[in-house]
């Protein structure tokens, strides 16, 4: 009973985020949720934590699903590219000092289909920030 699952969200924004000591903040970064942090009404917080790491933190307005279904879309590769298809074109002239998902099934799809090198948030968070202790 007293066991708490937390999304990677959650739990960046609520236990890694508030302890700090400084930021060395990035200029531009590309975010895309996942759908399970959609689910969650995470929005926030994924915000929260961009915003804490870089002074613009970009959250496609078409970044809705990947595509990637768990292993689906490395077996249909038809589906990454409809699902990302609008998104691939909202960004492709924009520059990014980074671009961050919040799953690794989704950084392997989106890295695959979008103009940039997807890695997971929590490396944005470990590059821009000094945790106490």
């Amino acid at each position: 009973r007293k066991l708490k699952v937390l999304d990677i969200a959650e739990w960046l924004h609520d236990d890694v985020l508030p302890k700090p000591e400084g930021v060395s903040k990035k200029e531009s970064v590309v975010i895309h949720p996942t759908c399970a942090c959609r689910e969650l009404e995470l929005e926030d917080k994924i915000l929260a934590i961009g915003t804490t790491c870089a002074n613009e933190a970009y959250i496609p307005l078409s970044a809705t699903c990947c595509g990637a279904g768990g292993d689906r879309g490395f077996l249909h590769p038809e589906d990454t590219a409809s699902a990302l298809h609008d998104e691939a074109r909202e960004l492709k002239d924009r520059k990014a000092d980074g671009a961050y998902p919040f799953a690794k099934s989704c950084e392997l799809v989106l890295s695959d289909r979008l103009p940039y090198q997807y890695e997971s948030i929590v490396y944005l968070v470990e590059e821009t920030t000094k945790s106490k202790g």
